[in-house]
């Protein structure tokens, strides 16, 4: 290989690192720009609906019997319980089951 061949090739790596790059942050502005927008809309983009909440059309709607549980755990925290405590009242009420990572709700 001569000079002129390495010289080329690392010319060409130089390029090709500079085009990934410039790639890298347009899609960057581009995922920034749609996000922006979705929030302007009202809609909602997240990977995990928080409890409580049920996505209809990329936007969260209170879930009424999830809402129902969401406010027996802040009552029982606005009356100093612990979380473990809370957890505990909710499972002893049959309000809530463990399944796998995640709780559901099986009582009204």
């Amino acid at each position: 290989m001569s000079n002129r061949d390495s010289l080329e090739q690392g010319n060409n790596e130089k390029l090709y690192q500079y085009f990934l790059e410039e790639e890298r942050k347009y899609k960057a502005a581009r995922i920034a720009l749609g996000l922006k927008r979705a929030r302007e809309q009202g809609r909602v983009i997240i990977s995990r609906v928080p409890f409580g909440y049920r996505s209809s059309y990329g936007k969260l709607q209170i879930d009424v019997q999830e809402a129902k549980v969401v406010e027996k755990v802040f009552q029982y925290l606005a009356e100093e319980k612990s979380y473990k405590s809370v957890s505990t009242c909710l499972i002893v009420m049959d309000i809530l089951i463990r399944i796998g990572l995640g709780l559901q709700v099986i009582s009204d």
